[in-house]
């Protein structure tokens, strides 16, 4: 609900009159982390579009797909301590965009053909002595 001002607030209606209200909170915060969770693997790993109508193939596919998750949340742990550029929280698109795909352009100078890196990021180009 926006009201405004620098808050923003939160309602839970429910019937239940034999959990405290700290308990209530604590139990709809978890099913917004699971929702997070069957978020991230319905848009980062696909499951949403499976690939075969035949069950076992798609239990194996997912099982495949949730090992890939748990390989990128170790890949992204570590390149998070080792590379400013990259959160441990980012998404897989982020992680593509900021670290596997980086814009350039091919530019022609006299004779000679070269390509434009767009990024602030050093880059190690063949013949350049590592310091």
């Amino acid at each position: 609900v926006e009201s405004g001002d620098s808050y923003n607030y939160h309602f839970i209606i429910t019937n239940d009159r034999q959990w405290a209200d700290k308990q209530i909170i604590e139990y709809y915060n978890g099913r917004g982390n699971s929702e997070r969770l069957f978020d991230i693997q319905n848009n980062d790993f696909n499951r949403k579009r499976m690939p075969a109508s035949f069950l076992e193939y798609n239990t194996v596919y997912l099982t495949i797909m949730a090992a890939c998750h748990v390989l990128y949340k170790w890949l992204i742990d570590n390149f998070s301590k080792a590379c400013s550029v990259v959160r441990n929280k980012d998404r897989l698109k982020k992680f593509i965009f900021r670290l596997v795909s980086i814009p350039a352009k091919v530019t022609h100078s006299g004779r000679r053909q070269g390509v434009k890196l767009f990024t602030n990021l050093p880059i190690h180009r063949p013949g350049d002595r590592s310091p």
